[in-house]
């Protein structure tokens, strides 16, 4: 049944994004190690602090939606298995917009740990 499917789906959404939320508290100490080293120009402790501090907290937040989201989708598919529903466009609908938030969400992470990593490479 297509709503057991899209269940599945955003259960492997739901993992990955808990992946990224465990990656985070690292990710956030090596910028407050970047932010604490005096050998960093005070430009590029700038960066650290303002750009990806920033980037990084954007993506927590937008993560915690995404979350939340996803959350209420699967009570809304749950609840169409339990009625064995055939059609929801609702939810039909709502399951593409949250694949595409996801996947940007996952590309934009992605991105931003790779531009983080590249700046760390440079200035420690």
């Amino acid at each position: 049944m297509r709503f057991r499917r899209f269940m599945n789906e955003n259960r492997g959404w739901q993992q990955s994004l808990e992946m990224y939320q465990r990656e985070m508290p690292e990710i956030q100490q090596l910028l407050a190690e970047a932010e604490a080293d005096e050998s960093i120009s005070p430009e590029e402790r700038d960066a650290c602090q303002h750009h990806f501090r920033a980037e990084f907290f954007h993506q927590q937040e937008e993560m915690n939606l995404v979350r939340f989201d996803l959350d209420e989708q699967q009570k809304r598919l749950n609840k169409d298995c339990a009625s064995n529903a055939v059609y929801d466009i609702e939810a039909l609908c709502y399951q593409d917009i949250i694949r595409s938030r996801v996947k940007e969400l996952q590309k934009a992470f992605v991105e931003l740990k790779c531009n983080f990593m590249s700046f760390l490479s440079t200035v420690l």
